[in-house]
Order: C-alpha cells, then sequence, then structure tokens
C-alpha cells in the first residue's frame, strides 16, 4: 500500500514508521469519507475502502463518512470546472443509493469476516456494529452554526497554504473556483474534528487527490488541539508530541492500468458497483479482462489473500496464462465484496455456461474457440437481459437491431464493429458459414455457439437464434457478452 508523507503544521514530519509504530502500540480510530454526488460507487472506491477493512482486519475502529453535506458544496479536488449543481431531490436520492451502497459492502465484508477470520487468523476478534461504522455528517452540519466552525478552526487554516495547493492553482489558472468550494477544505476538517473529537478518529484515509484536504485537516485538528478555549479539548506539549494523540492521514493511489490509465467518472470508463448500471456478469467480466501486468497489483489491491498465497497463485497462473487463473480469482472476490457470495457465484456460474469450452483450452484466450471452432454452450445460466425489445423490432438487420438495443450509439458504429469481424452472434443450429463445420451446436436443443458475423444486413432467423426462444445472445470482441430479451407477442400492446 502506497502511503504518502503528510506533515504537521510545526517543524515535525509525520512519516510511514510514525505510522506504522502507531498501529502496533495502539487500538487507533480511522475513517474514509465518501460524499454521494452520484449514483453509485465506482470500482476505484474500493481502493481506500480496501485499506479501510485491513485496519478492521487488524483491531482498529474504522468508520465511513457519508459527506452529504459536503457534497452540496462539492470537492474541488482533481477537477477543471466546479461540479454541476444538483436539485435537493437528486441529492437525497444520491444519499439514499450510496447509503445503502455502503450498507451492502459492509455487510458482505462482515460475512468474508466470519467465514474466513479462523482460517486466516486475523487479529480482530471482536465485532462492531454497522451503526457505528458508517456516519453521516449532515447529522451535525444541519444543526452547527457556521460561525462555530469559523471561529474554532477558521484560524488554523491560512489562506497562503490552501492558496498554495496544486488542487487550487490549477483551478486558478483554468477560470477561478468559487467562495463555497474554495471553504470546502474547511467542512472536512470539520468533520475530522467533530470525529476526532467524540470517536477519537486519529487517521483519515483518502485517494491520492485528497492530500490537500488532508493535510489541510490535520494542521486545523492540531490548531485546535492547542488553542481550544475548553480545556478538555486543549492538549500540553507533552501530548501534542505524543504519536498517540496526533492526527495522521495516508493516501492511496488512484486506480489505474500499466499504462498509467485512471478509472473514474472523471476519466470516462467509471465501472459501477451498482448492478442496475453494471450488471454482476459485466462485472466479473471487466476483471477478467485485467491485464496480466495487472493482475497480481490487482490481486493485492483488492483481495484479502495472503502475499504468499497470491504469489503461489501467480505461479499457477504463469504456468498457463490463458487460463487466467488470477483474472478469476481477482473477479470472484471482487463480486464477493461487492454484491456477496451468491452472485459472486452466480456470475461465475453464466461465464462457465458462455466460456467454459474455452477455458478449458490453454492454447486460446477467452472466447477465441468459439470465433473459429462452434462448441456447445449452456443456455440455462444465461445472464439476465439488459434490455427487452418487442419481436418487430428484431425484424430489420441487426446492425438497426444493434442500435434499437442500445448496444451502440448509432447504426454505423454497430456496422463499423460488425465489418472489422468483432461481433459474434449466439446461434442454436451451426451455420454453413461456421468456416465449413457440420457440428451440431447442441444435441439438446439447449446450447447454442458463438459465431462470426461479417454481413451488416444480416436478418435474424427465429430457429436458428432465438436461444430458448426469447432471448438474443451477442458477443462483442472476445469477452463482452449481451443478452437481449424477446418480449413474447401475446404481451404486447398493439
Amino acid at each position: 500500500m502506497e502511503i504518502s508523507r503528510l506533515s504537521q503544521r510545526s517543524d515535525a514530519f509525520l512519516e510511514r514508521d510514525d505510522f506504522d509504530q502507531l498501529l502496533q502500540q495502539k487500538k487507533v480510530g480511522a475513517y474514509l469519507g465518501i460524499d454521494p454526488t452520484a449514483s453509485s460507487m465506482h470500482v476505484g472506491h474500493l481502493v481506500p475502502l480496501m485499506a479501510l477493512y485491513w485496519m478492521f482486519l487488524f483491531g482498529h475502529d474504522t468508520t465511513t463518512l457519508l459527506g452529504a453535506a459536503t457534497a452540496i458544496v462539492g470537492d474541488p479536488s482533481g477537477r477543471t470546472e466546479a461540479r454541476a449543481k444538483q436539485e435537493a431531490e437528486e441529492r437525497a436520492s444520491y444519499r439514499k443509493m450510496l447509503r445503502k451502497q455502503l450498507e451492502s459492502l459492509w455487510g458482505n465484508f462482515d460475512n468474508l469476516f466470519r467465514e474466513n477470520a479462523a482460517q486466516r487468523a486475523w487479529p480482530r476478534t471482536d465485532e462492531k456494529t454497522l451503526a457505528n461504522r458508517l456516519k453521516n455528517n449532515m447529522d451535525w452540519f444541519e444543526e452547527l452554526p457556521f460561525i462555530e466552525v469559523l471561529r474554532l478552526i477558521g484560524p488554523g487554516m491560512k489562506i497562503g497554504t490552501m492558496l498554495a495547493r496544486d488542487s487550487v492553482t490549477q483551478r486558478l489558472d483554468k477560470g477561478g473556483m468559487s467562495l463555497s468550494e474554495f471553504c470546502y477544505p474547511m467542512m472536512q476538517a470539520w468533520d475530522w474534528w467533530h470525529l476526532y473529537r467524540n470517536q477519537d478518529i486519529q487517521v483519515q484515509i483518502g485517494g491520492s487527490d485528497q492530500f490537500g484536504n488532508i493535510l489541510a485537516g490535520m494542521d486545523a485538528v492540531n490548531y485546535v488541539r492547542r488553542n481550544h478555549r475548553d480545556p478538555q479539548y486543549r492538549d500540553n506539549e507533552e501530548q501534542l508530541k505524543s504519536l498517540h494523540r496526533r492526527p495522521m492521514g495516508f493516501t492511496v493511489p488512484l486506480l489505474t492500468n500499466a499504462a498509467g490509465l485512471k478509472f473514474g467518472k472523471s476519466a470516462g470508463n467509471a465501472i459501477s458497483l451498482d448492478k442496475e448500471l453494471t450488471s454482476p456478469f459485466d462485472l466479473y467480466q471487466f476483471f477478467l479482462r485485467t491485464a496480466d501486468a495487472d493482475v497480481f497489483r490487482y490481486l493485492k489491491l483488492f483481495t484479502f489473500e495472503s502475499i504468499s498465497d497470491l504469489e503461489s497463485l501467480m505461479s499457477q497462473h504463469e504456468k498457463d496464462p490463458p487460463k487466467r487463473l488470477a483474472q478469476h480469482k481477482l473477479a470472484k472476490e471482487v463480486l464477493k465484496l461487492v454484491h456477496g457470495l451468491g452472485e459472486a457465484n452466480v456470475a461465475e456460474s453464466e461465464h462457465k455456461s458462455l466460456f467454459g469450452a474455452e477455458a478449458s483450452t490453454s492454447k486460446k484466450s477467452p472466447g477465441e474457440n468459439a470465433a473459429s471452432e462452434p462448441v456447445a454452450l449452456e443456455s440455462s445460466a444465461l445472464p439476465d437481459p439488459i434490455v427487452h425489445l418487442a419481436p418487430w423490432d428484431t425484424l430489420g438487420p441487426v446492425h438497426a437491431l444493434l442500435f434499437q438495443a442500445r448496444l451502440f450509439p448509432s447504426g454505423k458504429a454497430a456496422t463499423d464493429l460488425i465489418k472489422a469481424g468483432g461481433f459474434y452472434i449466439g446461434t442454436q443450429a451451426t451455420p454453413a458459414s461456421a468456416e465449413g463445420s457440420s457440428t451440431p451446436a447442441s444435441s439438446d436443443g439447449k446450447g447454442f455457439t458463438f459465431v462470426r458475423c461479417n454481413d451488416h444486413m444480416m436478418r435474424l432467423s427465429y430457429d436458428q437464434h432465438f436461444i430458448n426462444g426469447n432471448r438474443l445472445v451477442f458477443r462483442l470482441g472476445k469477452t463482452k457478452v449481451r443478452v437481449i430479451g424477446v418480449d413474447p407477442m401475446e404481451e404486447m400492446e398493439v
């Protein structure tokens, strides 16, 4: 885990060794804040969450803070322009959805903890209620006079220091920053002070884009410890120097691939943790497509396996990389945390149903068999349809059908992929175009095979292409599978 160096306001620096020493000497309170500015978290959010979960496993007190109040202002960190303003109803909806998502993640983590605690010999022995792990900063900001924030921590946050931070100078160079955004670090600092005072939360965790905000929070908490008007919250010189009381923070790297490209909303390639936005099957496929250059790092970031176990797994993986043993382990472990063991098993089963024959062939990458050698695949465990079409929507050429199903932004985009040879259709009977093979796709009528389609004007056949009578199964590229439901004619309003 990469932990950045964070400074105190005075002449001392907090080094990684100081933090390691603190963790060995006492039970430490730590928190991670997440603002509900969208309907769902994405996979990048899992990186700091995993740091929080690891601290819990080793006996520390951990809290997730839902930033309902700070979300109203919007964190300017890492942004070249202000966030779009959201209506109150939209903010309330996001707050509700992210709280539910965090509760689900903690619940799934609890299940993993209970199932594995004995065999993994994790130091954690007691359990903490979910209510204590999840807080909402609106609970204190809603009733807090802002004059109290300015009076208590405002003097400890110097304008010159804040103006010198990269996140501020970049915004000022590109059109400016509003006063409310400039005050965001002060609100986040108050969160830390509130948690420090009431729950002994000494450590804040964040992504690397939170470096400046965490520094500002450390400065503010240290200022209050020196200057609070109430002696019970004011520390003496010995307490100010003690590791056991000093606020500390660490940042984790933003999620990137081996090429240095990051994942997230601002990068435009966020993979959602909401199953309505990214299905469990698609989330499994996303991690299954992880490059070999990334997979060991991702395993360390997203699983609770020991380094020795991961090294052993990688040794097995390297003996036969096309089997993608490491990627399958990564995908299933992420699914267990995000959606639970049941959904993880279903996604794994769906993949085996669609790519099981390929997985047993070590000479080819996932999906390659389907392009050249028709093999029977089970249709009993297909993923749920991502969209339903009326029967008459399936009568036109296939490129128009793909656009109608919203798989492509235009018919031309669909045509381009088809002409490039990257589009495959699930077929119950092996067509003559399948490289001359006459092998039946299924002996019992319940299986199918993927066959490449090179003709964008092709029209689908009910007998050949409607799997189980009401499903169309398409493959885009090697591993991206999309299932389209076709509504029965008698249920449609004519």
